[in-house]
């Protein structure tokens, strides 16, 4: 199986492939589930990547704004013609206090640029897997509808033989009700997952593009006698926290380049206390960050342990469908009792791909958490 490599934007997102379920939709199917087979054109997650970079607007904003602040850091230096030393009067330092407030804004323009890149690469893989969830969410109200209406078929000739209750007949009406609303939501959630899809990657939102791939799960390579070194990986980083420490040194030359007689003592004091303030607030934001990281790690271990009792709850439905097909064969089962257990299969693998997505997502929101802020 291939690896996907987004280089230079993200970590190395798990390498996909088809995964389908083996299971036979029923043949109750709306127009909808077949849009989502037929006349469309099949897409990548590479794919989706690189058209949502070239479609987004915050990005081409970033990296105008990263020209213009280099434009006006090269006017700025021809300026300057020597460094002030010491306190000095306001017209000597105002060309070198410009020019590093230049290059510090300069500086701030290409973090902001890769880091508005990392997020619009991260909007793509979360919306890819949130698509590919959606249409398994629809894909299962859909065949728990036409489940439920076979039941309730048999359930009203039960009730006409006396074999059922008018009670228990109307549990099951309003069990198609509910399944029906659910299916319903599934269908609202699916189309508004390929608006927001379509629109980040630029194509008209009635489009239907086939999603031609799946994650596929891999454990964290992180562990608990490693985690630190991951966290200060992720914090030194991080882009949000390299932006505090550039407010750290504008406060430290702003106090550097004070002129003390144009001002009182006391507010001299003040520029010097901006300085601490900078470096509390790099420090609570470095904090935080760390704490942050930590707890998505736990979150991608918790993952972890359910995709193994969801594997474990596959495999059980799995060997209920073998007995109950046998079963059926040999005339003690119903039709409808293989259908139950085909919808437990459905059921399972739907929540287990959901997993394996968020999985994925919470990896990458673990190297880079400010791709996922």
């Amino acid at each position: 199986m291939r690896r996907l490599h987004i280089v230079a934007l993200l970590i190395m997102f798990s390498c996909f492939s088809l995964n389908p379920t083996g299971l036979v939709f029923s043949a109750e199917e709306t127009q909808l589930s077949s849009e989502l087979e037929e006349n469309s054109e099949g897409i990548t997650l590479n794919q989706a990547v690189d058209l949502a970079i070239n479609n987004s607007k915050s990005i081409k904003l970033a990296k105008i704004s990263t020209e213009q602040s280099n434009l006006s850091h090269k006017a700025a230096e021809k300026n300057v013609s020597y460094e002030p030393a010491g306190s000095v009067s306001s017209a000597i330092s105002a060309p070198f206090h410009a020019l590093v407030a230049a290059d510090i804004s300069y500086q701030v323009a290409k973090k902001s640029q890769n880091s508005t890149e990392d997020k619009v690469v991260y909007s793509a893989l979360s919306a890819y897997i949130n698509l590919l969830n959606a249409i398994d969410s629809y894909k299962y109200s859909e065949s728990l509808v036409a489940n439920t209406t076979k039941q309730l078929q048999i359930s009203r000739v039960s009730n006409q033989i006396g074999t059922l209750s008018s009670f228990e007949l109307s549990q099951m009406e309003s069990k198609l009700v509910a399944a029906q609303a659910s299916l319903k939501d599934s269908e609202n959630a699916l189309t508004s997952a390929y608006e927001k899809f379509n629109d980040l990657i630029g194509i008209h939102i009635n489009e239907r593009p086939v999603l031609l791939e799946r994650p596929q799960f891999a454990l964290t390579e992180a562990t608990m006698d490693t985690l630190e070194s991951w966290v200060s990986r992720a914090t030194e980083g991080n882009p949000d926290l390299l932006l505090k420490d550039l407010q750290i040194n504008q406060a430290s030359l702003q106090f550097k380049l004070y002129d003390m007689n144009k001002y009182v003592s006391e507010d001299y004091d003040s520029q010097e206390l901006n300085i601490d303030k900078a470096k509390v607030s790099s420090q609570t934001a470095k904090d935080s960050a760390k704490q942050a990281v930590r707890n998505i790690y736990f979150n991608i271990i918790k993952l972890e342990e359910q995709y193994n009792s969801t594997q474990n709850a596959i495999k059980l439905a799995e060997e209920t469908l073998r007995i109950t097909k046998t079963k059926y064969e040999l005339g003690m089962a119903t039709k409808l009792e293989v259908d139950n257990a085909e919808l437990a299969i459905l059921e399972q693998q739907k929540n287990l791909n959901n997993i394996i997505g968020q999985h994925e997502l919470l990896k990458i929101a673990f190297e880079k958490p400010w791709a996922a802020s």
